[in-house]
């Protein structure tokens, strides 16, 4: 097993040779802290690029800088991040994996960051300054829920995604599993605000937390709200109808798309099931930005089509809708005949309906059963 004093000797010969690249990496099994061998990091002047592997970072001493440093990466080490990225100053690309800091925290600071990756840490905070930031790909995991402020306003890519460990983000019997955002400097390709929830309904009914949690993640603008929803049969529009009136999904929502997830069991929904938690088929909203909406996995039941009817009402620009049926709607002729109704009724956008071999519907042409 190394020995402190044996690392740092190791480093500080290193930093001698003036290395343009230093990568070390330790197998776990050496470590003195835990799973990290424990270093106090030299002064590497003119090296560009850094990785290290398995190790403590205890210190950075004063006057140790990295002053051509471009790219640092670290994979399961632990320490002072904020201390090493001040002793950075040209620093471009930040790669994190599998990493604890002291504070639990994600706190970087820096102002030359153009490129940062982090992948997976698990947080309450996250604090990002990094004004020439273009590029962040980041994957949470949280218990609760989780504070979050990034001061980044040039990204032009952006891969965030948020794990949510336990049931502590909850609308009636729903609870949020994930939330995630996609940006892409790509022509075609809309900003997505990424959106997962299932039903749990022995959940006991705490306060709705859902809108203040998702507000945090909105570091970037996004167009596009995908929603994948494990129903386990029960009514989902007072949960989406809460989501479309929080102000920055309903002003800036151009397409919106709707993931039906089936358990092979479905639940009972009881008559008072707090799935119906508010009035939501009386309620009026303004999708005012709103061109298209894809529904998968409709299954033609009563609330989907109370949904329906009221997209159609409330998105005055809408052009296009596509309805993606599961395998008992697409053998129903009565069914699919109510969903052309349904468009023919309420809104004037073009319609496309698949049935669930993929083919696209043709029931307007066969006489109904």
């Amino acid at each position: 097993m190394a020995s402190t004093a044996q690392v740092n000797s190791f480093l500080s010969a290193a930093a001698e040779l003036e290395p343009k690249e230093f990568v070390t990496s330790f197998p776990s099994s050496f470590g003195l802290l835990g799973r990290s061998i424990i270093i106090d990091l030299p002064c590497f002047r003119h090296t560009t690029y850094i990785m290290l592997d398995h190790v403590y970072i205890r210190s950075v001493a004063v006057g140790v800088e990295f002053p051509v440093l471009e790219t640092l990466s670290l994979l399961h080490c632990n320490g002072n991040l904020e201390a090493l990225l001040s002793c950075c100053p040209r620093l471009c690309t930040l790669l994190l994996s599998g990493i604890l800091f002291d504070t639990c925290d994600l706190r970087v600071n820096s102002p030359s960051l153009q490129e940062l990756v982090v992948n997976p840490f698990s947080t309450e905070h996250v604090n990002i300054v990094a004004p020439m930031l273009k590029k962040m790909e980041i994957l949470l995991t949280v218990m609760l829920e989780v504070n979050i402020s990034v001061l980044a306003p040039i990204m032009e890519n952006v891969w965030w995604y948020c794990c949510y460990t336990e049931e502590s983000i909850v609308f009636g019997p729903w609870y949020l599993e994930l939330l995630g955002l996609q940006v892409a400097d790509r022509q075609g390709q809309l900003p997505l605000l990424h959106i997962r929830a299932s039903v749990d309904s022995s959940l006991f009914p705490y306060e709705p937390n859902f809108a203040q949690e998702i507000e945090k993640h909105m570091v970037v603008d996004f167009s596009l709200l995908e929603l994948d929803l494990k129903t386990d049969g029960h009514v989902l529009g007072a949960l989406v109808f809460y989501l479309l009136q929080i102000d920055q999904i309903s002003s800036s929502l151009r397409k919106l798309k709707i993931i039906l997830l089936r358990s092979v069991v479905k639940e009972e929904c009881p008559t008072d099931c707090p799935c119906e938690s508010t009035n939501w088929r009386s309620q009026a909203i303004s999708l005012t930005a709103l061109e298209e909406v894809e529904i998968n996995g409709f299954e033609g039941v009563d609330h989907e089509f109370d949904l329906l009817k009221k997209l159609l009402v409330f998105a005055p620009k809408l052009k296009k809708i596509i309805v993606r049926l599961t395998q008992e709607v697409s053998s129903s002729n009565t069914r699919r005949t109510k969903i052309y109704n349904v468009f023919e009724t309420y809104g004037s956008a073009e319609c496309f309906v698949y049935l669930s071999s993929g083919l696209i519907d043709d029931i307007q042409n066969q006489p109904s059963t």
